[in-house]
């Protein structure tokens, strides 16, 4: 069975239910990325870590993983960006380069700015997984769910080394019977109804 993000995230015009859920999934969301690429066998990449850009005037850019490339064994500052129903699901499903676009400033480079250049020139800045420098041979890009479409013009565009999807990642685990995945989502589903029993508990 193929889980398709739609038939979980995007139930218009009931965005209450969708708005929820969004935000329910964002709490863990970046533990999914930690699991399935702490899968030994089948993962193409093994977290390394959060990095950290240094900037001369000490200003510091901490991202969300270090992903080491398995064949190659070079390492890609990652950053996750999942926002199903935000702005009535305009990022939903990435599908051009005009939603990221929306994520850069034009006014004073931002975090995601820096990200970007790490694709152009990935010596531009140093960079620090776990207090220690670490060579980056480029970017990788995960969004919550990505057209064909989308994958090819945003990963031209932005010259990136890889661009995941959560949708992609949460199937994969699935398709793998992780059992590391399987225990984690039965423990999350445990503490839910945990919570919603007892505040309608009559007791």
């Amino acid at each position: 069975m193929t889980i398709d993000f739609s038939t979980l995230f995007d139930h218009q015009p009931n965005s209450i239910h969708d708005k929820f859920l969004s935000r329910l999934f964002g709490i863990f969301s970046e533990e999914i990325v930690k699991i399935w690429a702490s899968e030994k066998t089948l993962a193409p990449y093994v977290n390394e870590g959060r990095p950290t850009l240094r900037m001369k005037d000490k200003r510091h850019y901490t991202f969300d993983f270090t992903l080491k490339d398995k064949k190659t064994r070079k390492n890609y500052v990652s950053e996750q960006k999942c926002w199903f129903e935000y702005l009535n699901y305009k990022y939903f499903t990435l599908e051009k380069t005009d939603q990221v676009d929306y994520l850069t400033s034009s006014d004073s480079p931002n975090s995601f700015d820096r990200f970007l250049e790490l694709g152009k020139d990935p010596s531009k800045y140093p960079v620090y997984v776990d207090g220690e420098k670490t060579d980056i041979a480029g970017i990788v890009l995960i969004w919550g769910k990505v057209s064909d479409k989308g994958r090819t013009a945003v990963k031209r565009h932005y010259n990136l080394h890889d661009l995941l999807s959560l949708e992609a990642i949460v199937n994969d685990l699935v398709s793998w019977e992780t059992p590391e995945f399987r225990s984690w989502t039965l423990e999350k589903r445990r503490w839910c109804n945990q919570l919603f029993e007892g505040i309608c508990s009559k007791e």
